[in-house]
C-alpha cells in the first residue's frame, strides 16, 4: 500500500493468523517439551513480563485512543484470527508438522521462522492517535519533551477548547521562540506518517503550525510547516540548529480554523498533505534513521493542536 497509514493494519491483520494457530503450534511442542525445560520457559516469560511492567511503571505510557475510522479494521483483524483458528488442524497437520514416535510434531525450522516473523511484526511497527485529553489542563502534556530551536521562551500546555475535534483538550503553544517544538522521545520512527489537527489562533510574526519527524535532538530534523499568516505549505530540514528551505508551496490556510496538516514519509521520499490534498512530494535524505514524532511552531505563533497521530517502523 502506497498510503503509510496502513502499516499498522498490514502489521494487525498479518499478526492475527499468528494467534489464531498459536495453541495447535504450542500443543505440538508440548507434547515434546520435559517439564523441566518447560518450568524453565514459564519462568523466562515470568521473569519478561516483571521486567516490562515495571519498566512500563517508571515510564508510563500516554493514553491513545481508537480513531473510529479504525474500528471496521479492528473487527476485520478479530475475524481473520477466528479463520485461522478454524483451519488450524488441516494446515497443521498437512504442511507443518511430522509424525514421530506417534505423535504429531511441528517441524523445528517452520516453528522456528514463524516465532521469528510473528515477533518481527509486533514489535517493528506501531500506531496511535494522542488527543490530549487525559492530560490535566494546565500541565504539560505527559510524556512529552518540549524546547525551542534557538532562543526564545516557549509555553506548551494543555488547555480546554469548546471547539476541539476531540473534545475536551488541546496542546496549546502561546509562548514565543526562534522554532518551538514538543516531541515524543520514547516514539522513534524510521519510515512512516504523521499528522495532526491545528489551528492557528494568533501572532504577528507569524502563525504556523508544523509536524517534525526522524527528530536527533532540538538541532536536528525534518519539519513541515503551514502557515496562515502565508498562506502557504513549506518542508525543511534542520541541522546543526539552522532551518534550510526544500520547497514553499501556496496552500488557503485560514486562521482559526481547524485543518490536518499530514506528512509520509519513506526513505528519500516525502509527502505533505493539508487537508487530504497532497501540496509537496519530493526525495531528500538529509536527516535518515529512525527519529522522534511531534509538533512545531515559530516565533510568536499562538497554535493549537489535537488529534496527533502516527504510524511506521521503528
Amino acid at each position: 500500500m502506497s498510503n503509510w497509514r496502513h502499516r499498522g493494519i498490514v502489521a494487525a491483520l498479518g499478526a492475527a493468523p499468528l494467534f489464531g494457530v498459536g495453541t495447535p503450534f504450542a500443543k505440538l511442542l508440548l507434547e515434546a517439551t520435559s517439564p523441566g525445560l518447560l518450568a524453565g520457559i514459564l519462568y523466562l516469560y515470568l521473569g519478561a513480563g516483571i521486567g516490562l511492567a515495571a519498566l512500563r511503571w517508571s515510564r508510563p505510557a500516554h493514553p491513545v485512543r481508537l480513531a473510529p475510522r479504525d474500528i471496521g479494521w479492528l473487527a476485520g483483524t478479530i475475524a481473520a484470527g477466528g479463520i485461522a483458528r478454524s483451519c488450524h488442524n488441516r494446515i497443521v497437520s498437512r504442511y507443518l508438522s511430522i509424525r514421530f514416535d506417534g505423535r504429531w510434531l511441528l517441524k523445528p525450522t517452520l516453528a522456528f521462522i514463524l516465532t521469528v516473523f510473528g515477533a518481527t511484526i509486533v514489535t517493528t511497527t506501531s500506531a496511535a492517535t494522542i488527543s490530549f485529553d487525559q492530560d490535566t489542563p494546565g500541565a504539560a502534556p505527559s510524556g512529552w519533551h518540549c524546547g525551542v530551536t534557538g532562543r526564545g521562551s516557549p509555553k506548551w500546555l494543555i488547555e480546554k477548547d469548546a471547539s476541539a475535534p476531540s473534545k475536551p483538550n488541546v496542546l496549546k503553544q502561546s509562548g514565543s521562540g526562534t522554532f518551538p517544538w514538543c516531541v515524543r522521545p520514547d516514539v522513534k520512527v524510521a519510515d512512516g506518517h504523521i499528522e495532526v489537527r491545528f489551528k492557528s489562533i494568533s501572532g504577528r510574526e507569524d502563525q504556523a503550525a508544523g509536524l517534525v519527524w526522524r527528530w536527533k535532538d532540538g538541532d536536528n530534523y525534518y519539519v513541515a510547516r503551514a502557515n496562515a499568516l502565508e498562506n502557504n505549505v513549506s518542508l525543511y530540514y534542520t541541522a546543526n540548529g539552522r532551518r534550510n528551505t526544500l520547497k514553499y508551496v501556496d496552500a488557503p490556510v485560514a486562521a482559526n480554523t481547524w485543518h490536518t496538516l499530514r506528512v509520509e514519509f519513506s526513505g528519500k521520499r516525502i509527502k505533505v498533505a493539508l487537508n487530504g490534498k497532497v501540496y509537496i512530494e519530493l526525495e531528500d535524505e538529509h536527516i535518515v534513521g529512525p527519529g522522534a514524532v511531534g509538533v512545531w511552531t515559530k516565533a510568536d505563533s499562538v497554535t493549537a493542536f489535537d488529534d496527533f497521530a502516527y504510524g511506521g517502523s521503528m
